[in-house]
């Protein structure tokens, strides 16, 4: 089964804007969308939630493409508000993992947790570590080989396999969690015109999902496309592409500056997109960043229900978007952030989401049971993003503000009723 996971409700065609040219056609933009919709929402909001969502009354301030993201999903739990939680949440540092005498890091991206609470990060090796903290060795080397790595693009472990994408030469290797031995390697098969840069999930079965984005030549004019998708599908363990798009999500628009000054390129800032995780039991999980907006689906395909919280958009106040104004696409650069920075499945199926607040330093947490029930909140500072949450431990990167310097910490959680 495929199931249809992208905010713009159907399958559309790429496009591709030269700043400056007259749009043909008449299918708006994201930008073009929003527009229309705010002037209409006093008289469609009403009608379109009662047809869409399942649950608490809301206000008529709904935003056109969370509507559209919930197309087709008939068991939605809406609330008013971010209301009291039950509790509040403490985070107390536990241990660290990071530098040692033979291994640094110029960067963290990413780590990953097993069940026996070993930690894994990764400069050009997957490195590991104790959950006290003290190194224990490394998994792979620089290289094309057989366990070897060109570029670790993305990581994760399931079925205590240790799954390593290597987007440059395009393999994913696996690796046991006990002894660290290699037990296959995937070469993807590739489809024409699409390449995937690491986004992959891992099934309790051992199939694979992975994301594909259409790859594009460099443009010899400035050039905006403000609708970007993700195309998924299943690989099994040697490689093979099942025929059949499973899943498509809108991501963040893309931009390509050719100036005599200025030549760069990359995802349109503070866009809207498409998360995506999956939890222990296979659930899926997609959350639209511009609300709280979240839908489920089964490891099948099949819609499961939402989870919707209107959030307030923090203005954006960075100097960066005066940049790009004066480069001409300052158009598609959006008025506000998004309502969402990042989300995670711990390991009792809930939800952490950390909100983006008008505070430039923090991060205010929420925690929700699968039906969207809040169950804590917190104030977290943006350097210290957390990344996975397990067996009452929080796990956080964070760059130490003088220094520079990445390291991994975990935290223990206490959870303390919420009195006031």
């Amino acid at each position: 089964m495929r199931a249809k996971l992208f905010a713009n409700g159907g399958q559309t065609p790429r496009q591709e804007i030269l700043v400056g040219a007259v749009e043909d056609g008449t299918r708006m933009n994201k930008k073009e969308l929003n527009q229309f919709f705010k002037g209409m929402k006093p008289f469609l909001s009403s009608i379109i939630l009662m047809l869409l969502i399942v649950g608490c009354n809301r206000d008529s301030d709904s935003r056109p493409y969370s509507l559209e993201f919930f197309a087709g999903i008939s068991n939605i739990q809406s609330f008013n508000k971010i209301g009291q939680p039950d509790s509040i949440i403490i985070l107390n540092k536990e241990s660290s993992f990071g530098d040692t005498d033979s291994v640094f890091y110029n960067f963290i991206f990413r780590l990953s947790v097993d069940d026996s609470g070993k930690v894994y990060l990764n400069n050009e090796r997957i490195h590991v570590y104790s959950p006290d903290g003290s190194y224990h060795e490394s998994i792979g080397e620089k290289g094309r080989g057989p366990g070897e790595f060109q570029v670790i693009h993305n990581y994760l472990i399931k079925n205590n396999k240790l799954y390593v994408f290597d987007a440059f030469i395009y393999r994913i290797s696996v690796f046991s969690v006990n002894d660290f031995s290699l037990i296959n390697e995937i070469s993807l098969e590739t489809l024409e015109g699409m390449r995937s840069f690491g986004e992959f999930k891992v099934y309790q079965n051992g199939m694979i999902l992975v994301g594909l984005k259409e790859m594009r030549k460099r443009a010899s004019k400035t050039v905006v496309i403000p609708d970007e998708f993700m195309s998924y599908y299943i690989i099994n363990n040697s490689g093979e592409l099942s025929n059949e798009m499973k899943y498509e999500t809108t991501i963040k628009g893309s931009f390509s500056i050719n100036t005599e000054k200025m030549h760069a390129s990359g995802d349109i800032p503070d866009d809207r997109t498409t998360l995506m995780e999956m939890g222990e039991d296979d659930k899926l999980y997609l959350l639209w960043t511009d609300d709280l907006a979240i839908k489920t689906y089964s490891s099948e395909g099949d819609e499961l229900g939402g989870i919707y919280y209107p959030l307030e958009n923090a203005t954006i106040q960075d100097s960066t978007k005066k940049e790009f104004i004066q480069q001409g696409i300052g158009d598609y650069y959006p008025e506000t952030h998004p309502a969402v920075e990042h989300f995670l499945i711990d390991d009792k199926e809930r939800i952490w989401i950390a909100t983006i607040p008008e505070d430039r330093e923090t991060f205010e947490w929420l925690v929700l049971n699968n039906n969207g029930k809040l169950l804590a909140t917190f104030t977290w500072p943006r350097h210290k993003m957390i990344h996975v949450v397990k067996k009452g431990l929080a796990y956080a990167i964070e760059r130490d503000q003088e220094s520079g310097v990445y390291t991994a910490y975990s935290y223990n959680i206490e959870w303390k009723d919420d009195t006031n």
